[in-house]
């Protein structure tokens, strides 16, 4: 009777002792885990916030690209008016004024079409 109280004494505290070295592993894993997972919001937060930057640097190139387009459509409409207004004295014909001034304004409209084909083409 007193061996098997014995043996049962040992198996217990073979069991505490078991069992406080799960809890210690338990304990490292939840930090270990806790670790990853903040690190890993972490990194989801950079990746969102270098793709907003990203599309809002793209937007503002856009932007610009499309008014220095406007602008080059501006200084070719500006300096074929010139030239229209010219000829039109010259000549005393509205008609040919007409004319160019709808195939300037063609003649920008396809430019800047063409313009941004080649740069969106890729």
């Amino acid at each position: 009777m007193y061996s098997i109280l014995l043996q049962l004494q040992c198996d217990l505290l073979e069991l505490r002792d078991a069992h406080a070295k799960l809890r210690t592993t338990n304990e490292k894993l939840r930090r270990e885990k806790e670790r990853y997972e903040k690190e890993r919001e972490e990194l989801r937060q950079m990746a969102t916030g270098k793709r907003r930057s990203e599309q809002d640097e793209e937007r503002r190139i856009n932007i610009l690209l499309e008014q220095v387009t406007c602008f080059i459509c501006v200084l070719l409409l500006g300096n074929i008016w010139d030239y229209m207004i010219l000829i039109s004295l010259v000549s005393f014909s509205y008609v040919f004024l007409y004319i160019i001034i709808i195939v300037s304004i063609i003649f920008c409209y396809f430019s800047t079409r063409t313009l941004f084909f080649y740069l969106y083409k890729e």
